[in-house]
């Protein structure tokens, strides 16, 4: 069949775009799209822009509306400047900020692809920006009149298009309260500055004025009149207790307002609950930091509410105060432990009442028991309001020390202990049992270590060394001092023995020779002989067997020969054991101790005199007492025991009796026949366990102790405390 020539026609039109199709499909299907190019060389078309001026320092906004705007094609001149970044909304509007420029008319040129352009001849005018209004406004327009609340103040100034000036200096001026002088330009068209509240309430205005252009805006603020807060207000007292009678409490309220500052000028007043017998200060009113203090007095103990007002605010803090008796019922002495001697101790004490509190306004006397080697000083101010004075306390004397407190002529009833320890070693001394010996003969070495106040030091390291002879091995005699046996040598001549403690030394020379001064003719020169010529001291006459030197006379003469060649004898070597060997007359001990009184007032004595001060002193260790006489046992008060010295000056049969206070006899203690002497020491004085002749433990009180020797009778009181 053949096709007609209009058939033709539409069938190669109809493949042609079957392949144009074709194509574009295969090129969005590859990522080619140049096959396809939509053509905007077109001239794009100009009708308007708004504003049509502006600053001719740049930053308008210009909108230009118009036709064929395109999208990273389309660019802008003004005046002939290009204009980047260019903002296309659609292809009937685009915008952008002007550049600087120079006052006058300029032409807007829009341009598409190859140069296509419309241009808009003198269709911008550039102005030199002038203030032509100033908008004052204030985050807050209401503050309270405390001086301290604040708002910050926003000036925004604008030109004769509308447009925010940036580059002006904005001056603040405020008629109650406080603001800048001058506004802080924040570059971006806007000036600010804080304001803050006077303390009169009222209204405020705030005057924003330019310095070119004589513009001005203002802001009203209204400042609310302060409120006493009666929540936040405070009360407080200087402590919670208080003496009846005396200064009181003091009272402190801090007035603040709602906002938690303080105001000044406030009248203050205060009641109590109960009234009764109870004084408050008169009103005050409160000072620059919003605060007074009113002083509360009671003659009566008891609890007391107080109340503060301020103006007709009552505050909700509230207050109480307890009233207690002045009256000292208890001490308390922060001042025991270990302490060493020479060291400044400060006793503090606190003066308490019955309910356990404070006691003011007293002073009290310290007590310390034993006093010896106590430099005391007393409290020199009565206790504080906290009930605190000090005394001072120095002790020169090691061992336990007590304090008491005396009020008046009562003493309180706590106490505290003090131990003194002994101080570093200041003293060596080194003696011997004798110190002429025979060859080969042994000796004793005692070394007596001591502080610089002379209290024994046990537990230290002793050296002894000698030039001859040989030392044997060091003894502590946990006293103070510390024992060695020495051998001489075998040769005659003279020993030194040294005795070094820490950094202290101490020399004692021997002398090493035959024997010589034998009184009672037993080959040895001992003490024997020496007791000999010390029994018979001062007396007279031819025959005497103490005469050793045949003068008619027994003096230190005889008992420095006798010593300067005491010898051999083992007895010898150990006089202060003997003693409890020997036995003497009272006559004899007092022909002894006028030897140790003569030998004691010589400002020098030689090694033999030395000697035989020794001895004697070794045989009477300590002087016969001029009288007897009972002493205050120790300590006292005491619980459960106590030990109770006296002193006798003579041999007598000695005896003790206690009795309750109605006479009846409580214990009975015998001591038979004791020797002359004074009876101090724990180890020596009279001991009392605090039992009754039963074996049964007394009551807390006080009792009486009787003292009976053959010529003596003395009765004193101690007092138990359990």
């Amino acid at each position: 069949m053949k096709l007609r020539p209009y058939s033709w026609t539409v069938s190669i039109w109809i493949l042609t775009l079957l392949a144009v199709m074709t194509q574009v499909w295969s090129a969005s299907h590859t990522g080619y799209s140049d096959m396809v190019t939509i053509d905007r060389r077109v001239k794009p078309a100009v009708t308007s822009l708004e504003p049509s001026a502006g600053s001719t320092k740049g930053g308008t906004t210009v909108t230009v509306k118009g036709d064929k705007f395109y999208a990273g094609l389309t660019t802008v001149q003004l005046s002939g400047k290009a204009i980047n970044p260019v903002s296309i909304k659609s292809e009937m509007e685009l915008s952008f900020k002007t550049p600087a420029g120079s006052v006058g008319l300029v032409d807007l040129e829009v341009f598409n692809p190859d140069g296509i352009s419309s241009k808009l001849s003198q269709a911008f005018k550039y102005e030199v920006p002038i203030v032509k209004m100033v908008e004052v406004k204030a985050a807050a327009d209401t503050l309270v009149a405390n001086g301290v609340a604040s708002t910050q103040i926003t000036i925004r100034l604008l030109d004769q298009n509308g447009e925010l000036v940036t580059d002006e200096t904005v001056n603040l001026l405020a008629d109650r309260g406080t603001i800048a002088a001058q506004a802080i330009n924040n570059k971006d068209g806007t000036y600010t500055a804080t304001y803050k509240s006077s303390q009169t309430f009222g209204l405020a205005n705030i005057t924003a004025a330019t310095t070119t252009g004589d513009k001005f805006g203002k802001v009203e603020l209204t400042l609310t009149q302060r409120q006493i807060s009666a929540e936040k207000s405070t009360v407080s007292l200087d402590r919670n207790w208080a003496m009846i009678g005396q200064e009181g409490a003091v009272l402190a309220v801090k007035v603040v307002d709602k906002q938690g500052l303080v105001m000044e000028g406030q009248t203050v007043t205060a009641e109590v609950e109960p009234a009764e017998k109870a004084t408050v200060g008169i009103a005050k009113t409160t000072d620059k930091q919003g605060e007074t203090q009113l002083r509360i007095q009671s003659v009566t103990a008891g609890d007391r509410k107080i109340t503060v007002q301020v103006g007709d605010v009552v505050l909700t803090s509230t207050a109480s105060v307890k009233f207690t008796s002045n009256q000292v019922e208890n001490v308390l002495i922060n001042a025991g432990g270990v302490r060493k001697v020479g060291e400044l101790i400060i006793v503090s004490l606190t003066l308490q009442n019955a309910a356990k509190l404070p006691v003011s306004g007293q002073r009290v006397q310290v007590v310390v028991e034993p006093e010896a080697g106590v430099t005391l000083t007393q409290p020199t101010q009565d206790s504080d309001v906290h009930g605190k004075l000090e005394a001072k306390l120095f002790s020169q004397t090691a061992g336990l020390k007590m304090l008491k407190v005396r009020l008046g002529d009562t003493t309180l009833e706590n106490s505290a202990a003090i131990t003194f320890q002994a101080g570093a070693v200041e003293k060596v001394k080194i003696t011997a049992g004798k110190t002429w010996m025979m060859p080969g003969t042994n000796t004793i070495l005692t070394v007596t270590v001591t502080d610089q106040y002379d209290n024994a030091l046990k537990g230290e390291s002793v050296e002894l060394t000698s030039t001859f002879g040989q030392v044997g091995t060091i003894t502590d005699n946990e006293d103070g001092t510390y024992g060695a046996a020495f051998t001489a040598p075998d040769k005659t001549g003279q020993v030194i023995v040294t005795a070094t403690v820490a950094t202290k030394n101490s020399d004692l020379g021997f002398t090493v020779a035959e024997l010589a001064g034998d009184v009672n003719g037993d080959n040895s020169v001992n003490i024997f002989d020496l007791v000999m010529v010390a029994s018979m001291f001062g007396r007279a006459g031819q025959g005497l067997s103490g005469d050793v030197n045949g003068d008619g006379l027994v003096n230190i003469f005889d008992l420095v020969q006798v010593a300067g060649h005491f010898g051999e004898s083992v007895l010898a070597a150990a006089p202060s054991l003997l003693v409890e060997k020997l036995t003497f007359t009272n006559q004899q001990k007092r022909h002894i101790q006028s030897a140790i009184v003569e030998l004691e007032e010589m400002l020098a004595r030689s090694a033999a005199e030395e000697l035989a001060f020794s001895f004697l002193k070794a045989m009477l260790p300590e002087r016969l007492p001029e009288q007897t006489q009972l002493l205050p046992n120790y300590p006292n008060p005491f619980n459960p025991e106590t030990w109770i010295p006296f002193e006798l000056n003579q041999d007598s049969d000695v005896s003790l009796t206690i009795y309750e206070t109605a006479g009846r006899l409580v214990r009975h203690l015998d001591l038979g026949v004791q020797p002359a002497g004074v009876y101090l020491q724990r180890d020596r004085a009279i001991y009392w366990d605090g039992r009754t002749q039963s074996g049964e433990q007394v009551a807390s009180g006080t009792y009486f102790y009787t003292l009976k020797t053959a010529d003596y009778v003395s009765t004193q009181k101690m007092i138990i405390l359990k």
